[in-house]
């Protein structure tokens, strides 16, 4: 798949206080489409300059991609980075990146609010307006069109939807489909046309929303959802729903809320990208606090071994021969809170890399005293991920 699907924790929390990653002087006004792929490429549609602006990972000023089309709505990037948009005269378009030709891919009768790609290569559009979510492959020449849900009418029954605008597909191709005019998530399954209700508005036990306009799930399965009129992204898991950002209960342009999202996207490392569209930008908040990938770097040194493992608590082990030494935990106070990598040196220093302080911290393994940190010369754009010092105790990121 060419879009991110992080795992999280049960415990895993975002930083409520979000940055500006895009205003409306690169994305104009109202932004709808966004897309971020595996390489953490953001991609965002100006729909006012008839441009897509491509961000790659670390720089900030876009590449900008000229497109004759007006009113653009939503984006699609495929695995060899071609990407496909829906505009307001009812097609959808193909540019391929090589030699930035535009391909006029297919025309729907009325404007795809949302696209999707699944793995077989099968082009999904949320017609919003006629209530239905459309299927064409794109491995066929024809333009044979067929509904995977919705009638056609406006409605609540199982059957039915009412303004879709979201949709997704996992890899065994359930399709789940933000059907906002009747406040809920709908799951179909391949081949049938019958929904269930998985979250909203006849899933007691879920959450109430109010417009939902976008759903992505993660490498578990579980629901992330732009609850549009409610100004707020709400996730679930293992403990089930709770609201992660735009928490404030109102709209507003702060820093920590949202004014009618429209769309939102992880990256690799799990940071969420929303397209807070009435404030015309594109927000990110950084994941603070996720510890499911453990990270387990053993050192010997003659015959002192030391193992270090990334969990919710750093824990550094000495041992001489088969008797180990007292056991010192790091705490995320003193390595932060997302570590991901770190590295042990033949004089038993510690270097921690931390991506969200875009930092290295370094320590002494049979202390856990910290040496120093390293951050000069770290982009505030660019997150750390990995280290391995040199000999004479040069630090390379």
């Amino acid at each position: 798949i060419s879009f991110n699907r992080p795992q999280f924790c049960p415990n895993t929390t975002w930083n409520p206080i979000g940055i500006t990653f895009a205003d409306n002087n690169a994305i104009g006004r109202k932004p709808y489409g966004m897309f971020v792929n595996i390489n953490n490429t953001v991609y965002v549609p100006n729909r006012q300059n008839s441009i897509i602006n491509v961000w790659l990972e670390g720089n900030s000023a876009p590449i900008i991609y000229s497109i004759i089309n007006s009113g653009l709505y939503s984006i699609f990037v495929t695995s060899d980075e071609d990407f496909y948009f829906s505009y307001g005269g009812g097609g959808v378009n193909k540019v391929i990146l090589n030699n930035a030709t535009i391909l006029s891919t297919v025309y729907f009768n009325g404007a795809c609010w949302n696209i999707f790609i699944d793995t077989n290569n099968s082009l999904y559009c949320a017609l919003s307006s006629q209530h239905q979510v459309i299927k064409r492959s794109l491995n066929s020449s024809d333009n044979n069109l067929s509904v995977v849900a919705g009638t056609g009418c406006p409605g609540f029954l199982p059957y039915m939807l009412y303004g879709p605008s979201g949709i997704f597909v996992d890899i065994n191709f359930n399709l789940y489909v933000a059907d906002s005019d009747n406040d809920r998530i709908q799951l179909f399954q391949p081949g049938n046309l019958n929904g269930t209700t998985v979250a909203g508005n006849g899933a007691p036990g879920t959450i109430e929303l109010s417009y939902p306009v976008s759903v992505v799930l993660d490498a578990d399965g579980y629901l992330f959802i732009v609850d549009c009129q409610n100004n707020r992204i709400v996730g679930s898991g293992p403990n089930g729903f709770l609201c992660i950002v735009g928490c404030s209960g109102g709209w507003g342009s702060g820093s920590d809320q949202l004014f009618y999202p429209y769309n939102m996207a992880f990256d690799s490392y799990g940071n969420i990208y929303v397209a807070d569209t009435y404030n015309s930008r594109i927000q990110k908040f950084y994941v603070s606090g996720n510890f499911c990938n453990l990270s387990t770097t053993t050192n010997t040194m003659g015959n002192i071994t030391t193992t270090l493992q990334i969990n919710s608590l750093l824990t550094t082990t000495p041992s001489i021969g088969n008797v180990a030494l007292t056991s010192n935990q790091l705490n995320s106070s003193e390595i932060g809170p997302n570590a991901v990598s770190l590295f042990i040196t033949t004089n038993n220093a510690i270097y921690v890399v931390e991506p969200s302080y875009n930092s290295i911290q370094v320590l002494l393994a049979d202390s856990g005293n910290l040496l120093g940190t390293i951050s000069g010369g770290v982009c505030a754009d660019i997150d750390p991920r990995s280290i391995k010092p040199t000999v004479g105790s040069d630090r390379n990121r």
